[in-house]
Order: structure tokens, then sequence, then C-alpha cells
């Protein structure tokens, strides 16, 4: 028996022991944990800002927190920080706030209630005296004056002058500033503009000017071909809906002999015989001795004078006959412009290779600097007392000025800085009209006057081509802004 027990003992003691080591084992992995003390609650600091405006972006300490009033700040500490307002055109705003854990803080800034929020308008016209509106509200007051009171913002400012056109601009006004609105009013008793703005004209790039014996006006163009307007009703020739070959206008001329318009394009030479839109006849290579077109003068009720690249066609009793003014193939020998004056002589103006005469059966050149300004002629025109003048592009030597020749070569410096000279025109009372890059300038005598906006409140620049009609209104055309009336100057 005492065997038996031993036997016993032997067997299960080792495996009560295996057993009571795996246990512990495993108790002791549950219960050896390393444990953090509990976290905080984090904090409850609040703070709620508002403005009038609203909108204004709110900063804390410096730092922007990507909100804007009405708006919240949460989860701040009990401290003491300084909140900063940004909105666009008012002066920034900042205040200090004492911020406790546990408590709302309400904060709200009226921007009306401080006067340095506030900001001025400088007004002023020319002429003076006109009525000032402010968003269509008559302020009772006229120009020059400043107003004042205004919160930041935009505002139209309108002037209302007698006789002149009225004039709105869009005024942006900043805290503490003054800021200015100063425009040249339109004299309407003197001018007038005509653009895709405000008429049916097709462009306002222009070329051309020349008005018929009908008081028609014949308006050039680089891209849309020819423009009429009697006053009242507006046309437009273009190559494809008529048979004008180009819609690249150079010239356009009329005889005063029988009211022929001939018109100078990329494609020929286009003559015009009625107002119709296929009024017309071409002429042009390989049945012509004619290309492109820059210049046609008429010489008298049975010939005309037209320039094409490097040589004159005389065009006599419908006979054109080619005269080559060089031999040269050059490009400095282009003809830009052709022109009649005494007895009838042709004259051109070439790319860079100055004035040419033509003296019957050879032709003269007068070349600079000997007699001209520049060989690069842009413009020519005959006045009423023969004599020649020829205008030049600005940026060469002694440029800014006008070449002429009353028998021998003169020089005539008149015209702005950087002035390139577009066009020359001879009105009836033997004024010069030079049109340039800086305006239209205006020689009567020994007087000259730029016109510009400066003093017509209208963008008159880049202007290539002037004309006066049956009542003595110069019309004006641009490169850019279209047609212009100065009525009777």
């Amino acid at each position: 028996m005492k065997k038996k027990i031993k036997i016993l003992k032997d067997i299960f003691l080792p495996v009560a022991i295996i057993l009571l080591s795996i246990l512990l084992q495993n108790n002791g992995c549950d219960k050896v944990v390393s444990v953090s003390p509990p976290d905080k609650p984090p904090p409850n600091g609040y703070i709620f800002i508002d403005s009038y405006p609203n909108g204004a972006h709110i900063y804390l300490n410096g730092k922007a927190r990507r909100r804007a009033t009405p708006d919240s700040l949460t989860w701040l500490t009990t401290s003491v920080d300084t909140v900063t307002l940004k909105k666009e055109l008012y002066r920034d705003t900042s205040f200090v706030v004492n911020i406790v854990e546990g408590k709302r803080l309400n904060v709200f800034v009226d921007y009306t209630k401080n006067p340095l929020m506030r900001g001025k308008i400088y007004c002023s016209s020319q002429p003076q005296g006109a009525s000032i509106f402010v968003n269509d509200s008559s302020t009772g007051l006229k120009t020059p004056i400043t107003l004042t009171g205004f919160l930041p913002g935009y505002y139209n400012i309108t002037y209302k002058l007698e006789n002149h056109r009225n004039n709105t601009s869009s005024i942006t006004v900043s805290s503490n500033k003054t800021s200015f609105f100063y425009t040249v009013l339109v004299d309407t008793t003197i001018w007038a503009d005509y653009n895709t703005g405000n008429s049916p004209i097709v462009t306002n790039e222009l070329s051309c000017i020349n008005i018929d014996n009908n008081n028609k006006l014949w308006i050039g163009t680089p891209k849309n071909g020819i423009i009429i307007f009697d006053g009242n009703q507006w046309l437009n020739y273009q190559r494809g809906s008529t048979r004008l070959p180009s819609n690249n206008i150079y010239s356009i001329v009329t005889s005063k002999y029988d009211n022929r318009k001939l018109v100078g394009t990329e494609s020929g030479l286009v003559e015009y015989y009625g107002d119709g839109s296929n009024d017309l006849n071409i002429y042009k290579a390989p049945f012509y001795p004619i290309g492109t077109v820059r210049s046609v003068a008429i010489i008298n009720d049975t010939s005309i004078a037209i320039a094409t690249d490097r040589y004159v066609v005389l065009w006599r009793s419908y006979q054109m006959t080619p005269s080559y003014p060089t031999l040269s193939n050059s490009d400095d020998y282009i003809i830009n412009e052709i022109v009649v004056g005494r007895n009838d002589h042709i004259w051109i103006g070439t790319k860079n290779s100055g004035v040419a005469q033509f003296l019957g059966e050879e032709w003269e050149f007068y070349t600079s600097p000997s007699n001209i300004i520049s060989n690069r002629i842009t413009a020519m025109a005959a006045d009423n007392s023969g004599n020649i003048w020829a205008g030049h592009p600005g940026g060469y030597a002694l440029a800014n000025g006008l070449s002429y020749f009353n028998g021998t070569w003169q020089t005539y410096y008149i015209l702005p800085d950087g002035s390139n000279v577009n066009s020359l025109f001879v009105d009836s009372k033997n004024r010069l009209w030079i049109g340039t890059n800086k305006g239209l300038v205006e020689k009567d005598g020994a007087n000259t006057k730029l016109f510009n906006y400066d003093n017509t409140g209208l963008n008159i620049k880049n202007v290539n081509g002037v004309a006066e009609d049956r009542y003595g209104n110069i019309w004006i055309t641009t490169s850019d802004a279209g047609l212009f009336e100065f009525k009777k100057p």
C-alpha cells in the first residue's frame, strides 16, 4: 500500500508543479502592466468674435486661425491674448482679451464707430464745376472738392456737366486714405466718337478715311474691308460677301471730277463707280501691272498715279504705264505714299530711301541728312500753296518733326517726343493735320495744338487718317479706338 502511494506521488507531484508553473506564468503576463496617469481634460476657454461689416479674418497672437467673423475660437487656455481682425480695404483692428477657462467671452467690433476706418475721395474734372453723384445719388457738390466719410469699399462716382458727356468711374476707398477721381469731360458740342461699344461700326481697327462728293465717309480697315457711313446708316463691304478682292485696305481717294472712289488694297486697285457693294471694277495682276496698292493720287480728270510696292503706275485714259523710280529691287525702295504737287509733279515717299520727285523722264531723290530729317517716309501731303510735306517715324536722329519742300527742303520740329507720323492731311483752310501715335496735331500757320485724351477726354491716339466733310468737320480714324468727329474746328 505504501508502495502505491509512493508511485502516485512520483507521478502527480511533477505534473502539479508543471501546471502551477504554467498558471503562474499566465497570471504574471496579465498583471505586469505599465499604467500612465489619466489625461487631463482639454482647455475649454471660448471666445466668440463678430464685426460689422462682417467677414473680417481672425488672427490670434499674430497667427491666422482660418476663420472670419462671425465665428468663435475654442479650446483656449486661461491667458492674456491679442486678437487682430483683418479685412480688405479696412485698417487692421487689434485688441487684448483675457481668456478664462470655463467661461465664454463675446466680442463685437463695429468698424463704423472708428473714424480712422473711413476714407476720402478727391473729385476733380476738366472743365471744373461738374456736379458729383455717388451711386446715382446727387451730393449737391461740384468739382473740385474732397468728399469725406466713406467706409472702405467701391463707389460709382459720376460727373455731370451741361453740354458734356457724363463720366462714371468705380472708385476704391481704403481706410484713412484719399482716393482720386480726375477726368476730362467730353464736350459734345465739339466732339463725337464712334466705336463698337456705342455704334454699329464693325471694328475699332481702322486704316484710312476719305469723304466722297456726296459727303459719305469711306473708311478702310486692315481686316474688315470698307465701312461706309452717311451720318445715319452704316454699311460694310467685305471680301466674300462682295467682290472686294481683299479686306486689307491701305488707302481711299475720291475723284472730284466724277466721284469715283479708288481703293488701294493688298490685292490690287478697286474702282467704285457707284455706292453699291458690287459697283466696282478690279485692277490687279496679271492683267494689269499692279500688285499691292498702298497709295493713290488724282492728277487730273483723266490721269491717276498709283503707288505699288516698287514702282508707280500712271493711269491715263484707262491706259496703265509703269514708271520705275529706281532699278533697285531693295525693300528700302518700297513706296509708302504718293502725292501730286505743283505742275502735276508726282512725289513719292519710300520705306527707307527718302523722297523722290518725277520730273517727266527721271526721278530725283532727296535723302537724309542733306535734304530731309529721315529716309523713312510714313506719310505725305501737298498743301494749297504747293508745298510738299513728309512725315517720319519717331526714334531716329532728328525725328519728331516734318520735312517740307517749298523749292528747297526745310525741317519743322513741332511734335511730341517719340511721335510717329502716320498720316498728313491739308484741309480747305490750308491747315495741316498730323496723325501721330501721340494724338492729332493741328498746324495752323505758325500755331500748333495737340489733341488727345488730356484735353478732349477721348482716346485719340494712333491716328492714321484724317478727312474733311463739306461742312468743315474733321473726321479722324485710329488703329485701335475707332472713329472721331471734330466739329467745325
